[in-house]
């Protein structure tokens, strides 16, 4: 059986949760390893390391343990747009379908664009960005941006808008 993709609300909830737990333990560790003692440097205790670069240096480590957690999921992420982008296209052939012109087998998504647009002429760049982004997908170059989602999902719907009216 496939697996349900997790909530994008429960994704972040579940993200956060790690970030923080990740923090109190950091935060544990070190004051494990102190010991509980503070350092005064009034009192001639020498540090190996110079004042602030202690904070630095666990800033830099917090950021580098965040990027490596972020990446995890970008592969995710971006399966999930592809699958979004598919959806869109699989809609606009069912949309195409319904106005008398379905898209036969022989074809290809370019071959069939010139003859969407002539039924959806005033949604012409939507239907070359939709069509663009579903040849990607389909052939493995998997969006990389939200924005890029965005666009296409907006032109989805300024298809979609289009068809209705007809």
């Amino acid at each position: 059986p496939q697996a349900r993709p997790i909530p994008e609300n429960m994704q972040a909830l579940l993200f956060w949760g790690i970030v923080l737990l990740v923090i109190l333990l950091l935060f544990f560790r070190v004051r494990r390893s102190l010991g509980g003692q503070t350092v005064d440097e009034k009192d001639g205790l020498e540090s190996m390391l110079k004042q602030g670069e202690g904070r630095k240096l666990l800033w830099q480590s917090m950021q580098q343990a965040f990027e490596d957690f972020s990446n995890r999921f970008k592969p995710v992420r971006r399966r999930l747009a592809a699958a979004r982008i598919r959806r869109f296209y699989a809609e606009l052939m069912d949309l195409c379908a319904d106005l008398g012109l379905p898209r036969p087998p022989s074809r290809t998504p370019f071959e069939f664009l010139p003859v969407m647009t002539e039924i959806l002429s005033a949604v012409q760049v939507d239907l070359g960005l939709l069509t663009d982004a579903y040849v990607g997908v389909r052939y493995g170059v998997h969006p990389e941006t939200k924005d890029e989602i965005d666009r296409v999902e907006a032109a989805w719907e300024r298809i979609k808008a289009e068809g209705q009216r007809m």
